[in-house]
Formats: structure tokens, sequence, C-alpha cells
């Protein structure tokens, strides 16, 4: 079979998105079929203007897409993210003849706005009225758009699902829940006889993955236990900026590290106890995946794809979103008692066994001959 995934990503192995594709491709390939990407850097922004790029990527990549159906031949299926994706579906709804579209969602972006509102509304932040403007009429809506038409969606939560077939009429046979898995290399022998005091939270230091309760669920944690130190890592931010929205006495106990090369993850999750991860809203960060295969407990909200994986009381804990007092609490549980976060941290290694790439990519690959079959 021949597959062309597009995603307007970096090509590197860093990004979530990005590792996403590289692991799934990797394991396509060792199964005999062949996958090309086409990234960001392959459609230039014009004139060398990268904030345009989430706009005009969609529509430029076409030209580049037959280009290389021309060079490598027709391919079978053409899996596209989803805000990449409105103009090939369009394209696909017109021309019959053409390959099948796999649109993959990592995470909806009109839930992710209906998000936003809630936040304006709260008071916790003020959306710019250009992003009313462009957002929803030039985000939200292709997404909706692709998600729709296409001929198939894979998702990576319960939750996306549900939300396609509610709101975008899409029928349950059309919608796959295949969730962001983990590698081999994040399964460790971790040593739970050793003091437990580092905790680490893993991602992009942006609002929406509640960065606010973490800082206030850490000055909460910190001035009962004096040895407890957080890191930051991934935070796409420098360290200066992110301690500044600390209180300035937890500054020497906070570690934070911008980018972290992608051989070295695996290590930052072995030098850690606890995860803590209070996202309101994701698809499924393989962050979740990888720490739970390195056999920490994981402390995040009973959100989007988190629930589908991490087992309240079994793998971890799920607290509610927006409350860093449960947030402390949990935490100070484990911290008191390490029995319970051993427990917690084998269950959470054996959950991730179950979505390791390679029974992944069987899954996307079922999804992709079902669909050729059909066509036959």
């Amino acid at each position: 079979m021949k597959i062309l995934v597009i995603y307007n990503v970096p090509n590197n192995r860093t990004g979530g998105a990005s590792r996403n594709v590289h692991y799934i491709r990797d394991e396509l390939i060792k199964l005999g079929h062949k996958v090309d990407l086409l990234f960001a850097e392959d459609v230039p922004a014009p004139f060398g203007w990268k904030r345009l790029a989430g706009l005009t990527y969609p529509a430029f990549m076409l030209p580049r897409m037959f280009r290389m159906m021309r060079r490598n031949g027709r391919y079978d299926i053409i899996n596209i993210h989803t805000l990449e994706g409105a103009p090939y579906v369009l394209l696909r709804k017109i021309f019959r003849t053409l390959p099948k579209c796999v649109i993959t969602s990592q995470g909806s972006d009109e839930l992710r706005w209906e998000l936003e509102k809630e936040e304006e509304r709260l008071g916790y932040r003020r959306i710019r009225p250009t992003a009313k403007l462009f957002y929803y009429n030039l985000i939200v809506r292709q997404g909706r758009f692709a998600t729709k038409h296409s001929d198939h969606v894979i998702t990576v939560a319960r939750s996306e699902k549900d939300f396609c077939q509610m709101a975008y009429g899409r029928d349950s046979k059309d919608v796959t829940v295949i969730p962001n898995g983990v590698a081999e290399e994040f399964f460790i022998e971790r040593d739970y006889s050793r003091p437990l005091k580092k905790l680490l939270f893993f991602g992009g230091w942006e609002w929406r993955k509640g960065t606010r309760y973490l800082i206030e669920a850490f000055s909460r944690v910190a001035a009962e236990y004096p040895d407890a130190t957080l890191s930051l890592v991934g935070t796409g931010m420098a360290e200066l900026a992110v301690k500044e929205m600390f209180p300035m006495n937890l500054h020497r106990r906070i570690r934070v590290v911008p980018r972290v090369a992608a051989e070295d993850v695996p290590a930052v999750y072995a030098e850690h106890d606890i995860f803590m991860f209070p996202s309101m809203f994701e698809g499924l960060p393989l962050v979740i995946p990888e720490a739970m295969a390195s056999g920490m407990p994981i402390v995040t909200t009973r959100a989007c794809g988190m629930q589908d994986v991490v087992e309240n009381g079994v793998t971890g804990f799920l607290i509610p979103p927006r409350d860093s007092e449960t947030l402390a609490q949990s935490v100070k549980i484990l911290l008191n008692d390490p029995g319970l976060c051993a427990k917690l941290g084998k269950a959470a290694q054996q959950k991730a066994r179950e979505i390791t790439w390679d029974k992944l990519a069987q899954h996307t690959l079922q999804v992709y001959e079902r669909l050729v079959n059909d066509s036959q």
C-alpha cells in the first residue's frame, strides 16, 4: 500500500504530532508499506511570512501533493491532519477518482474554541478581536468541513468521536479512535525504593495545559514538603520567563528545560517520580502514555483523551479541570505513600503495553485497508 501523510508541523521527533507521524510511519514500513510524508518545511510560507503558514499551507500544499503523485505514482490513501485537510476533502468531493482521504484529529479546534470562550466568560483570559474574527472563520470552519466530509476520521480520544457523531452527524463506523502510543525505549525498570520528591510536567507552557493550576498546586505542595522539586520540560519558553510566574521563594526548587532532544526524553521520565498534567484541552498528548510506560503514577484531569488511558485509583488520579487544590492533594497522597506510588506506577506501565506503536500501526492499517477495499 502507498500512503501519503500530510501535517503542517516541523519534520522532527520533538513535537508530539511529528513524533506520532514518524512512529506510525516506521511501523508501517516494517510491515512492507510505502509511506511518504509532507511536513511544514515542504510548503514554504508565502514571502517568508511564517505567521500566514497556518492559513496558506492547506491550499499551497495541494500543488506539492500532486507533484508527488506524478513522481511517485498514485497513492492508495491520503492521510491529512484536520486543519490541512479542507482543500483536498473539497477536491475529493468533486473528483471521486482521487485517493480516499483520512482526516486525523489530535484535538478538535471547535472544542478548543469553546474552551477559549469559556475562559473569557470566567475572566481568566481575553480573546483578541482578531482571533474572534479570523480563528473561528478560517480555522474552526476549515476543520469542521474536513472532519464532516472526509472519507474517514481518526481521533485520539473517545470524547472527540462522540463529538464528531453529535455535532457533525458522522456515523460511528466512519470514526475510529486510535490513541497516541508509546515506543519501547520508554519502558524502564523503575527503582521505587528511592525517596519520592521529583515532580514532572512535560509540555508546552500555555494556558490550555492548566499552567495556572500547576503553579497554584506546586505552591501548596512545596509549603508542606521542603524536599519536593518540580521540573518543567519542553516548555518552549525561556527559563526566566516561566519561573517569574511562580512565587520567588520557589525558584530554586524549579527546573525549566525549554527543549529536549528526542533521544533524551526517556531519561527525563526515568529521573522523576510523579507526573503532573492538569491540562484542560488535549487530544491525547504523547507525554501521558510515555510517562505511564516509565512506571510513573499520573495525576491528570478528567478530560479529553487522558481519561481513556488513565484509570482513577488504578494507574493514577483523575481530577476535575481547573482544580489546583485537588491536584495538590493528589500529589501529597502519593508523596506520603511510596507503596501506593509503586502500585499505581506498575499498573500504569502495564496499561501502556496496550498502546505501543506497533499495535496502533496495525489498527491504522486496518482503517486504510477497509477504505481501499470498499472502493474496489
